[in-house]
């Protein structure tokens, strides 16, 4: 999402797509977890390494959350703010005085930051919020149905 409230320039969407030409088409390749070794101009479509299990920014905004639940909203704001700075944007300290941070505020720099991770989904069965479904044009409830699977029957046969 290049487009919202946040001003600035968000530095992700710069670093970590770029525009390849597949079959005369110009395709944006979202090459944030390639290794330095990888040479995104010969993206192959292959494998990616140096996949990292948490960076700083996940544990800045896992503190953020964490002050946030326990009312301390200014120094959790810091904590969002460190991120936010870091990639380009005007902390939320500077955009509107007297404004606190919201738990949706940093779950949309949470989204943004982990894009194509596959951690969103995680995300949300933790809040257990609601899943907005693209294809459907429809919101389901966030609840056990939807955010746990079923077991398979040959789990449930007895041997």
């Amino acid at each position: 999402n290049t487009e919202g409230p946040e001003p600035g320039e968000d530095k992700r969407l710069s670093a970590w797509f770029l525009a390849k030409e597949n079959t005369g088409n110009l395709k944006d390749i979202c090459a944030k977890i390639m290794d330095e070794s990888n040479d995104a101009s010969e993206y192959s479509g292959g494998a990616y390494f140096g996949f990292s299990m948490i960076r700083i920014p996940e544990m800045y905004y896992i503190m953020a959350e964490a002050l946030l639940e326990e009312g301390d909203k200014e120094y959790a704001r810091d904590y969002l703010d460190a991120v936010v700075s870091a990639r380009g944007m005007v902390k939320f300290a500077d955009r509107d005085t007297g404004k606190d941070i919201t738990l949706e505020d940093i779950m949309n720099e949470r989204r943004k930051e982990l894009f194509g991770e596959g951690q969103w989904w995680f995300c949300l069965k933790r809040l257990n919020q609601d899943i907005y479904v693209h294809a459907l044009d429809a919101t389901l409830k966030g609840n056990d149905r939807i955010y746990t699977l079923p077991l398979p029957t040959e789990e449930l046969d007895p041997r």
